[in-house]
């Protein structure tokens, strides 16, 4: 199974870098279909449900709360800092901020995450400065950080910046600028990639600046300034990995009006001990399909759903497929599992007055609609 899985992946990232045009993507899905199939038949969502349970249970975690936001709040921008063995970056992080060039009123908040290194030596350090204050936490993880760090909002917006990366100069300036300009609930400037001895490389740019569409932005948390009013009754879902769906789910949709820069505001650190890179075959990724069905509940509860229904049914479609992605080498079993539970909750969402507009996700449309695996397996190797 993972010799197939290896080659039919090599081979759809030879396309896509070549551009060898989706007829060529087809050897990739047969391999898969042929030799990689499910040996577990289910005969209902909640047998999926439970096999899944059985080899990692949901954190059933949600994604609603109460923040306090002060108001008239005392600063133009929070910066929340989540801090947990970094302590070979964390200076370089606190300094990129300390040192902005800026008219605005800012202030730091770092939250020690019960870092087991020399996080908090550092920290304290810095303690003395009143443009930062340090809160510290026995390990919560990375939402549980940032919710601390939310939790009491004095400022007009928020800005969120991991510990390992660093705002690059003039960030602050030029994105409150375009805040305040537009009146933005968010704005999106540009990155670039950063290798941890410092070397910026590729990254992201905005594609022209202005008042945008939701459509436009990523999913990052980072990169972006959010008004303080949209994070009063949201912080992310702890205990689950991927807490970073919570902005294409909850966070974008309740924005109604957002803009972009094409400034490089941020620099992101290529970090090879990410989750990304070392955890493929964690039975963690099944957090994936948990927190897409926790994050639609509280959309439908805190109006996240309604408030911009084209733009959450196009994100879901997309979601699912990522889920896929990101579950991949768990095996075929835990695949077929998870595609059940997508398609039951395609079913109780957006089985009525929903529509694809997008034409490379109209098969995943299909598949979801039809309880199709094959279109499903198909659709994730064809038509991206």
């Amino acid at each position: 199974m993972n010799v197939l899985l290896s080659l039919s992946s090599f081979w759809s990232r030879v396309c896509n870098r070549l551009n060898l045009g989706k007829w060529s993507k087809y050897p990739s899905y047969w391999m898969v279909r042929v030799g990689v199939k499910p040996k577990v038949n289910f005969d209902s969502v909640q047998e999926a449900d439970t096999f899944l349970q059985s080899l990692h249970p949901d954190p059933a975690s949600s994604a609603l709360c109460h923040n306090k936001v002060i108001s008239p709040a005392e600063y133009d921008l929070q910066v929340v800092i989540p801090v947990y063995k970094v302590e070979q970056f964390l200076d370089a992080c606190l300094q990129s901020v300390l040192e902005q060039k800026t008219k605005y009123k800012f202030h730091i908040v770092a939250v020690d995450d019960g870092s087991p290194d020399k996080c908090g030596e550092i920290l304290t350090k810095y303690e003395a400065d009143n443009r930062l204050s340090v809160i510290r936490q026995q390990n919560r993880g990375l939402s549980g950080a940032r919710n601390s760090g939310m939790s009491i909002i004095n400022a007009r917006y928020v800005t969120f910046l991991d510990s390992d990366d660093m705002l690059a100069q003039g960030a602050i300036e030029k994105l409150l600028d375009a805040a305040y300009k537009h009146n933005a609930d968010i704005v999106e400037g540009s990155y670039k990639r950063r290798t941890v001895r410092g070397k910026l490389w590729g990254g992201e740019t905005a594609l022209y600046e202005g008042i945008s569409s939701r459509k436009s932005l990523t999913g990052y948390p980072w990169m972006k300034v959010i008004k303080a009013e949209l994070l009063k009754n949201i912080h992310f879902p702890e205990r689950y990995w991927y807490e970073d769906t919570i902005m294409g789910m909850l966070i974008i949709p309740l924005a109604k009006r957002v803009a972009l820069i094409k400034d490089n505001v941020y620099y992101y650190t290529y970090n090879k001990d990410s989750i990304s890179f070392v955890a493929a075959k964690n039975p963690k990724n099944i957090d994936g399909i948990y927190i897409t069905r926790s994050l639609l509940s509280d959309a439908k509860q805190c109006g996240a759903l309604e408030a911009a229904p084209d733009y959450q049914y196009h994100h879901y479609l997309q979601q699912i497929r990522n889920n896929r992605c990101r579950s991949l080498w768990l095996g075929p079993d835990i695949e077929l599992a998870m595609f059940i539970i997508s398609c039951d909750l395609w079913s109780e969402y957006f089985s009525s007055g929903y529509v694809c507009s997008k034409p490379n996700l109209k098969n995943m449309e299909l598949a979801l609609k039809n309880r199709d695996f094959n279109l499903f397996r198909k659709t994730c190797y064809i038509d991206f």
